[in-house]
């Protein structure tokens, strides 16, 4: 799962190395879900031009204001929203790791494809 926002040129920089992970680990049954704290008033003018920019090849969905403490709770009660945010989950939906805005995507990238063999 990675948590980003159209206002965070992080973030949105990272969905072009995320497409790169989804097309390299297509056959391992690994999947990218993107997750946008944007409003969701904004998809047609931020999210989705954003998405389109940096070639997301990977679900996106919008986490409205009034289900993020249910995600915070689930992911992380420590995490305060800060973007990017990243979280790998196994098959059966467990978090196996956890990333804040300061960690380099680098790290993730090499976990995931770990975990993806």
């Amino acid at each position: 799962l990675h948590f980003w926002a159209s206002w965070s040129q992080r973030s949105v920089e990272e969905i072009d190395e995320l497409a790169r992970l989804q097309d390299d680990l297509v056959d391992s049954e690994f999947q990218v879900i993107s997750c946008c704290l944007d409003p969701p008033a904004d998809w047609r003018s931020r999210t989705l031009p954003a998405l389109r920019r940096a070639g997301a090849n990977f679900p996106c969905i919008v986490i409205p204001a009034e289900a993020k403490p249910q995600v915070k709770d689930w992911l992380d009660p420590t995490w305060s929203y800060d973007v990017p945010a990243r979280f790998l989950l196994d098959r059966r939906g467990q978090i196996v790791a956890r990333s804040a805005s300061s960690t380099p995507l680098a790290g993730v990238l090499e976990e995931a494809r770990r975990l993806a063999r």
